[in-house]
């Protein structure tokens, strides 16, 4: 059975303060709402850019890179060769979700008015191609199983712009091995990442061309990039790998050693802009709490001075101090969750709409993104809301500690 204060703080919400918009609970649940709107657009949003930020960077890349200790002038030293016993080594590690290899050459586009330094990344079959398929702008992939399509490569918007070319067009390359040797290549498919570092030096083609630029066997490439399962512990599988291979060096399981590289040093500039973005999530979190607690205070104090003598008639009829501040208590936690409950669906809305038509967009040359990204994580939501419930319960022990003070004959002479 619900006590009497229950009751109470339900009349006096719904009693003309509530009913004719009482400028003090209004303003209360406003504060509220905004504060835990703003907190979850800012979480939702820091969330959407960094899973844009690193799907990127790892698209480009992986993880985890290998590439040869010692790196020479001369191309057939600079290789990385996966043996069967290196194949068994990585097939054993359990936190290694796929790996490649990969073959790399600097080449030089050509058109009749133009020419581009570049990166041809060359990749095979086992590539995972849907990071290039998501920013398609054009073209479509190809298999490069296919020797038909050996001389494939997909340009990125930037450098088809820069070169006046299109999807089909053939392009004169010239590539630097040991020597110089031309190939004449098929735009297959351009894409966009508005990742200008990436976009403005990287082409993707078939590894099958690159090895034959560099006299490399099926086995062989410039690096081997590992995509592990846990990014948030890319560092430790770093060091666990170096090890690992470290010891099947030593031992006489592997004949070469290898330089390993992770992401989170070949990206650490966008790595550490998206670590200022979390502390700027911290701050604002920190002040949309602040700004709802002082909200809620005031509007409590508000109310108990317009029912001071109600209070006052309470306590002569015998209510105790820490029922009254029960009373209040009670209303405070009511125009916090009808705060909450507004604040969330306004939040949640924005995050769906905002995630579907990307309808607030940005400029990519400043964000790497051309809209604002978004990411909900409910369990995120009910954890927030959960301690803003809980600080706002402790922050309101202020307010409802005033009412135990009041005294009664002076609260009756009070008008």
């Amino acid at each position: 059975m619900k006590s009497y204060t229950w009751f109470i703080s339900k009349r006096i919400s719904l009693s003309r303060f509530g009913k004719n918009n009482s400028p003090a609970i209004k303003v209360a649940i406003t504060g509220v709402a905004l504060s835990i709107c703003i907190m979850l657009l800012s979480i939702a949003i820091v969330n959407g850019f960094k899973k844009e930020i690193t799907d990127k960077v790892v698209g480009f890349n992986s993880e985890i890179i290998l590439y040869p200790s010692y790196i020479t002038d001369n191309i057939d030293d600079n290789l990385i060769e996966l043996t069967k016993p290196f194949n068994n080594i990585l097939d054993t590690l359990s936190y290694i979700d796929r790996y490649h290899l990969v073959c790399s050459l600097p080449a030089i586009l050509k058109t009749e008015n133009d020419f581009k330094g570049i990166y041809l990344k060359g990749v095979g079959s086992d590539y995972d191609f849907s990071f290039i398929s998501n920013n398609l702008t054009a073209g479509k992939l190809h298999d490069f199983n296919e020797s038909s399509n050996k001389n494939i490569i997909y340009i990125s918007q930037k450098t088809a712009d820069e070169l006046k070319i299109d999807v089909g067009d053939e392009i004169n390359s010239y590539f630097i091995s040991n020597d110089v040797r031309a190939r004449r290549l098929k735009v297959g498919a351009i894409f966009n990442t508005h990742f200008e570092d990436y976009d403005n030096n990287f082409i993707f083609g078939n590894i099958k061309l690159t090895q034959d630029l560099c006299g490399f066997t099926s086995t062989q490439g410039s690096s081997l990039e590992i995509h592990t399962k846990r990014f948030d512990e890319v560092r430790t599988d770093t060091y666990s790998l170096f090890n690992t291979l470290s010891e099947a060096t030593n031992d006489g399981t592997l004949q070469s050693s290898y330089r390993i590289d992770n992401i989170l040093s070949t990206g650490a500039n966008y790595f550490g802009w998206l670590a200022l973005l979390d502390t700027n999530v911290v701050v604002i979190l920190v002040l949309m709490i602040i700004v709802a607690c002082f909200t809620l205070i005031a509007a409590m104090m508000i109310l108990i001075l317009e029912k001071i003598q109600f209070i006052g008639i309470l306590k002569t009829l015998g209510a105790k101090n820490n029922e009254i501040s029960k009373i209040f208590v009670q209303l405070s936690i009511k125009i916090s969750l009808i705060g909450l409950f507004i604040g969330n669906l306004l939040a949640i809305t924005f995050l769906v709409l905002q995630n579907k038509y990307h309808f607030v967009t940005l400029n990519p040359q400043a964000y790497y993104i051309d809209f604002v990204p978004t990411q909900i994580n409910y369990a995120e939501i009910i954890v927030l809301n959960l301690a803003t419930i809980l600080i706002i319960w402790l922050v309101l022990l202020i307010p409802s500690r005033i009412v135990s003070k009041i005294s009664p004959s002076e609260i009756i002479k009070y008008e």
